[in-house]
């Protein structure tokens, strides 16, 4: 996998376990580990469901308990700089369709959720939509900020989950999106497309007059570094599709490196690498794969998984050594103590058979570079 860049990709933000509970010296060793083992990139969320990062912006959520937010953002600054000294880049993340719903005073959340993946958040959070301009106001507050706050990082990632949701406000704009188009309003049926082709291609105009006010407010703030967003993928019992028209989004934002996932590689594997990886590709993005690294969210069964993690792992480096995305994210990097998480929890790693987070990591790390040295 020598031609794809590979990293981890954790979190700062309360509620998601794993790396929320790092102090420096737990940084450090991961990033060693990292640097050793031939990653060279680190992407950190630091605003997810809720907020990891010290804020000056009063809608955003500042548990005083967070390692991040306790520091005033210096373990931030510190963990870049360690980074950096490793020779690996930066990319801090941030979800801009979720706030805690008491702080957030803009708009009327389509959802509000108080748990993911079976454990608590403390807190109920909104899910909005790219209809409010208020949402999308404040989406651009958290941008600026965050290029303001850590200049230095090398990248940005703004995260709009869930913000194409169908609502009785979203309906009206896309009647009126779609008479300015002259396309139908009906759901059709495609073998190998999305069955509602005119709502993604709505939903897709939407994230891209998006994107292009995000990347403005970064160059505006002096922010130059890489700029990424995701396209998310459903890997369903009888379906797999990408939420996002992929050609839609390079033509119009094509500065702009777009993240694919898929977590479960158990099912329509085959499907899940062409939406993923291949198609991506094809259509000349600049092209990242997210994949199920120390992750123990689980599936819609449950845990334990389908497969075991190891297989996951497996998997994924065969796909990835074999299509070669210009990006990869290891999703989780391993905890360092016990308790409920939404998304990497100890107790289910070690019900897989390792000792400790940083076992689990290591055991990742050795088949991706052992993949690495069979193209030497």
């Amino acid at each position: 996998m020598t031609a794809t860049r590979h990293g981890f990709w954790e979190y700062t933000t309360p509620g998601c376990g794993g790396a929320e509970f790092y102090t420096l010296d737990d940084w450090r060793t991961l990033i060693a580990d990292m640097s050793e083992h031939g990653m060279d990139d680190l992407l950190l969320m630091v605003k997810w469901w809720t907020t990891g990062y010290r804020s000056r912006l009063d809608f955003l959520d500042q548990d005083p308990d967070n390692a991040a937010i306790a520091s005033d953002n210096e373990l931030i600054h510190a963990i870049i700089d360690l980074a950096h000294a490793a020779g690996l880049k930066v990319t801090l993340g941030a979800v801009l369709s979720f706030y805690v719903r008491d702080r957030f005073p803009f708009g009327e959340p389509h959802t509000v959720v108080d748990e993911c993946g079976g454990f608590g958040l403390g807190t109920d959070v909104g899910v909005y939509t790219l209809t409010d301009p208020r949402v999308l106001d404040a989406g651009l507050q958290v941008a600026a900020e965050l290029c303001q706050l850590f200049p230095q990082a090398d990248g940005m990632m703004f995260e709009l989950e869930s913000s194409g949701q169908y609502t009785d406000e979203s309906a009206a704009r896309f009647e009126t999106w779609a008479r300015a188009k002259g396309v139908g309003t009906t759901r059709v049926l495609h073998a190998r497309n999305f069955d509602f082709p005119a709502w993604r291609d709505f939903v897709t105009d939407l994230r891209i007059a998006f994107l292009t006010k995000l990347e403005d407010v970064c160059r505006a703030n002096d922010f130059h570094g890489r700029l990424s967003t995701i396209a998310e993928t459903a890997n369903e019992k009888y379906l797999v599709q990408h939420e996002l028209n992929l050609d839609r989004l390079l033509a119009d934002t094509p500065g702009w490196q777009v993240i694919c996932y898929d977590y479960w590689r158990w099912q329509h594997r085959l499907a899940g690498t062409d939406l993923c990886i291949v198609q991506p590709k094809s259509v000349g993005l600049s092209s990242a794969f997210l994949a199920r690294g120390l992750m123990t969210y689980p599936h819609e069964g449950g845990w334990p998984l389908p497969i075991p993690l190891t297989e996951s792992w497996d998997i994924d480096v065969e796909d990835l050594h074999r299509h070669q995305p210009d990006q990869a994210w290891w999703f989780g990097a391993g905890p360092v103590r016990e308790g409920p998480s939404t998304n990497v929890e100890l107790a289910r790693l070690r019900e897989s058979g390792f000792a400790s987070g940083r076992d689990a990591r290591l055991d990742l790390l050795r088949r991706i570079r052992g993949a690495s040295a069979t193209t030497r």
